[in-house]
């Protein structure tokens, strides 16, 4: 499956297939809310498809491992910036964001490759820079359909909602705990996290 999606047409069919627009553009107005002029860093930013739900003018960068994704995005949304880079090696920026937000990455992550790219965040905040995390949720509600998927999904490291807890906590302050439910065509919960950095 990872192999096929890598193919950016094939993975936004398959997108649009099981319906992510209808979150996505939930998330990017209810959720990021990006005003003009903010600066807004997106980790793990895929073909684009959160992003085009964002204000046009937010100084944008979308940093994916996909090069095919990345070159994708950057002929579609050329108002924005996109880098080629692995989330769980250092990379620099030369300036702090306002937004940093990263969809569906911490479950394609093992826990030590999230600190890292943890380590990449705290290196380009401020104090008042908004952190946002959205991932799959996995619990003891989740049907039988629901827990077969996730067995066979892209993203091999699905947690409960304890889980990332105990993963993002050390690093920034969790504010507010969203579930939303029944999102897509197919039967997936989703969670998100809104963090704020942890004062020193």
């Amino acid at each position: 499956m990872r192999k096929i999606l890598n193919n950016s047409r094939i993975y936004n069919f398959y997108q649009n297939l099981i319906g992510c627009k209808k979150f996505q553009k939930n998330f990017s107005n209810n959720f990021i809310k990006a005003r003009a002029g903010e600066n807004v860093l997106e980790l793990g930013c895929g073909t684009g498809n959160v992003a085009r739900f964002l204000n046009q003018n937010v100084n944008y960068i979308g940093v994916d491992y996909c090069k095919n994704y990345i070159d994708y995005a950057s002929k579609k949304y050329p108002h924005f910036k996109f880098k080629h880079a692995d989330l769980s090696s250092p990379i620099t920026f030369d300036c702090k964001f306002d937004i940093i937000y990263a969809e569906a990455i911490l479950s394609a992550m093992t826990d030590e490759q999230a600190l890292n790219m943890f380590k990449i965040i705290n290196s380009h905040i401020n104090n008042n820079t908004r952190i946002i995390f959205s991932d799959m949720n996995y619990n003891c509600a989740n049907s039988a359909f629901e827990k077969y998927m996730f067995e066979h999904e892209r993203n091999s490291v699905i947690r409960t909602k304890d889980e990332y807890i105990a993963l993002i906590q050390p690093s920034f302050k969790i504010q507010n705990i969203t579930v939303l439910d029944h999102i897509y065509r197919i039967p997936y919960s989703k969670l998100i996290f809104e963090c704020e950095p942890l004062k020193h």
